[in-house]
């Protein structure tokens, strides 16, 4: 069984469709089925007036035969099929569950318990004619037949490296996981200098050496070769991404150079509220290059995206609306992410808040599908456009790293963003 508790208003259709898309991927009986999951949910919101306010119950039992339908504890009928309810079962928890957090949460709780199931001793019996006359019977060793081996250690230097030059011994291959180590041990430096409350010195010394550019070349404001060339090449390996669950798509790059990282869903339930994509500097994306997924790959991305430098000046996030919800409730859940990531003054995020609900007031008060947000984070702040429309910057010192924390740390609200990120550049080579 599962129970959804709503934290915000939705009408029925919304709810049911929201349903029925993630089960219609996962069931592969007639798509009628699906539409009389969609109708239970709307019959038992429209008993409700037609809107699930925030405190509203839904309930899914999961059977064998189907699927049973209650809202506010109020049974609506029951989807009777066979497989439905294993498919909303893999809704929560397949491979791309709509909620991440679910899962974790299932195995954080249990994993690990010491619970253990016993197994039931059953003694196998053969039938009465085949328990007479046993013999004993002869096995041979299973190394007969095989070649003798000489195991004896070699005793001299000269047979060891005559031992060594038969094996398959691939020397390009030690060469290739130094230079994956040296990377590694650079990213680690980077992520230890950000832990420790330095930003902007040693932390950026550290990326610039990375990337071949000494501190003073970035004083006065040039390029070395080197950078150039990296800027290239992540741009020749960028490319458009769209979004699976939302179907919405982004450009591979942005219009002040910055190249499109990942692109993932911000989920409420079991509603897709707005695609996001995460843009940064070809240093942040070559962080991954040489990286294989994890979170040793994430928390790298992370610290290189948000301490920001002269390689890294910029982090910028764009949001498109994938479900209508007024200004009010995106600024509360924008900040809700950014408050306890950010140290500086409860003020600055009050100030966030008021530039969202501003940027979507002159849109007559409701974000609608398809309405774009964008926050451009760097050392000094967050920028905020509505639609391409510039509604103004938080000057606040660490709330740009705040949010790309939002975004980026282990508490991440787009987990699938972040594979994304991972998915598209890591072991790129780059």
């Amino acid at each position: 069984s599962f129970v959804l508790e709503m934290t915000f208003k939705a009408d029925g259709k919304t709810i049911g469709e929201a349903i029925g898309e993630g089960v219609k991927p996962r069931y592969s009986g007639p798509e009628g089925d699906v539409k009389e999951l969609e109708s239970l949910i709307i019959e038992g919101v429209k008993s409700k007036g037609g809107q699930a306010n925030k405190g509203t119950i839904f309930r899914f039992d999961c059977t064998k035969d189907g699927i049973s339908v209650s809202v506010d504890g109020v049974s609506q009928g029951q989807v009777t099929c066979d497989g439905i309810g294993s498919a909303l079962v893999d809704v929560f928890t397949d491979n791309d569950a709509v909620s991440q957090q679910l899962v974790d949460s299932c195995l954080g709780t249990w994993c690990g318990s010491g619970l253990v199931i016993e197994p039931v001793d059953v003694q196998p019996t053969l039938p009465p004619a085949a328990n007479q006359d046993l013999e004993p019977i002869s096995v041979e060793p299973a190394t007969a037949g095989l070649p003798e081996v000489d195991d004896t250690p070699p005793s001299t230097p000269m047979q060891a490296a005559s031992m060594l030059d038969k094996s398959n011994f691939d020397t390009k291959d030690i060469a290739t996981r130094i230079r994956e180590l040296e990377a590694e041990i650079a990213a680690e430096i980077i992520r230890v200098k950000t832990k420790q409350g330095d930003p902007t010195s040693d932390v950026a010394r550290s990326q610039e050496s990375l990337a071949g550019e000494s501190p003073s070349s970035s004083d006065t404001g040039t390029n070395t070769p080197m950078i150039d060339e990296k800027a290239a090449a992540v741009e020749s390996k960028a490319k458009s991404l769209k979004e699976k669950a939302t179907g919405v798509s982004f450009d591979p790059k942005l219009e002040d150079g910055l190249f499109l990282v990942g692109a993932g869903v911000r989920k409420k339930a079991i509603i897709n509220v707005y695609a996001v994509a995460m843009y940064s500097s070809p240093t942040a994306i070559a962080s991954l290059g040489s990286m294989k997924k994890g979170k040793d790959a994430q928390s790298t991305l992370r610290d290189s995206s948000r301490t920001f430098n002269s390689l890294t000046r910029k982090t910028s996030f764009v949001l498109e609306m994938t479900f209508k919800a007024d200004g009010k409730t995106i600024a509360e859940a924008i900040a809700d992410g950014v408050k306890p990531r950010h140290s500086g003054s409860a003020a600055a995020v009050t100030e966030l808040e008021n530039l969202i609900v501003e940027g979507v007031k002159s849109k007559g008060g409701q974000a609608t599908k398809g309405t774009i947000f964008r926050f451009d984070c760097d050392a000094e702040g967050v920028s905020v456009s509505v639609d391409g429309n510039m509604q103004g910057k938080v000057a606040s010192e660490g709330m740009g790293s705040a949010l790309v924390d939002v975004f980026m740390d282990d508490k991440a609200v787009s987990p699938q963003l972040v594979g994304s990120c991972m998915e598209t550049w890591c072991g790129s080579g780059l």
